[in-house]
């Protein structure tokens, strides 16, 4: 008796995975697909969209500071769109240059001051000046002039001055010593001028001076410095009232004043 074969049943898990793989490559090459169901655009769609990448996500610029720049710059904001589609923001960077202050105009320059006039009169501005000295028992007459005009009495001139000198006393006056001193008035101060800035012969002896006798003495001043204004010789005179076989001796200060010309 011969026996019918029947088919073996297949079992095993595995052989069942590969029927199923086999059934699905039947089932897209016999429908023409080449993607999977699951990576088709419509079920792309079912998904939703996806989320953006940080990467892909442009961050703005930010605003840098110039420290040279007295002010921060304000940056301004323009939207626009990128390359790729998207909304880009673009930041505009505001510098605030350095302001350049004007040079300021140069001072002018200071004129040249005047020089101070002095705040007096001349002693000799009529010519010729008197004056009298008292001294003990002795009264001295003292007179001042000049052979140079007055407007020709410069710093830088040669000035002459005479001297005449009589007194009246209780005997015989005689004039034993007599000595000259210059200052010079300049920025309102006086200034004491070198000896030999005033010239005057010493006396060869005991002048006799009682009136109406007299004696008369050369003065020479040379040049002072050009900023005097002014000039101020002072005498010290030496005096003896002798009256028997008695002398006495006497001293007198006295000082004349003139002003130069400009």
């Amino acid at each position: 008796m011969h026996s019918t074969p029947t088919d073996r049943p297949v079992s095993g898990r595995g052989t069942r995975q590969r029927l199923a793989v086999s059934l699905i490559a039947l089932t897209l090459f016999a429908s023409g697909c080449s993607e999977p169901p699951w990576e088709t655009p419509a079920a792309a769609a079912e998904a939703g969209p996806s989320a953006p990448s940080p990467s892909s996500v442009p961050s703005p610029a930010l605003p840098t500071t110039d420290p040279s720049a007295g002010t921060t710059p304000s940056p301004t904001t323009d939207e626009g769109e990128a390359d790729d589609g998207t909304d880009a923001v673009v930041v505009a960077e505001e510098q605030t240059l350095p302001r350049s202050e004007p040079e300021p105009a140069p001072e002018p320059s200071p004129e040249p001051e005047a020089p101070k006039l002095p705040p007096f009169q001349s002693d000799l501005a009529s010519g010729t000046a008197v004056h009298v000295l008292d001294a003990g028992t002795v009264r001295a007459e003292v007179s001042y002039w000049s052979t140079l005009s007055m407007d020709q009495w410069t710093p830088g001139a040669l000035k002459p001055l005479n001297v005449r000198v009589t007194a009246t006393g209780n005997g015989s006056i005689s004039l034993v010593g007599l000595r000259a001193f210059l200052e010079h008035y300049q920025d309102g101060t006086w200034e004491a001028l070198p000896q030999d800035a005033v010239s005057l012969p010493p006396l060869p002896g005991p002048a006799a001076i009682t009136t109406p006798a007299s004696t008369i003495q050369a003065i020479s001043i040379g040049a002072v410095p050009e900023e005097a204004t002014a000039l101020r010789i002072t005498l010290m005179l030496d005096l003896a009232d002798v009256r028997g076989t008695t002398s006495t001796n006497f001293s007198a200060v006295d000082s004349l004043t003139v002003t130069l010309a400009q």
